[in-house]
């Protein structure tokens, strides 16, 4: 993976070596999509402005 990319392709082309082939874990940081921080989402009411 390239610094700053923002999207990594491997190409997998399903051989013996490649069939149990992990890729290492990343380095991900706060700004990186697999990373929602340390607190969890706050839950919030649904508004419901239009009823029938």
């Amino acid at each position: 993976a390239e610094p700053g990319a923002d999207v990594v392709v491997k190409v997998r082309d399903r051989s013996e070596q490649q069939r149990w082939l992990t890729d290492a874990a990343s380095g991900a940081n706060p700004g990186s999509l697999s990373v929602t921080g340390s607190e969890a989402p706050q839950a919030r009411p649904a508004q419901l402005t239009d009823r029938v």
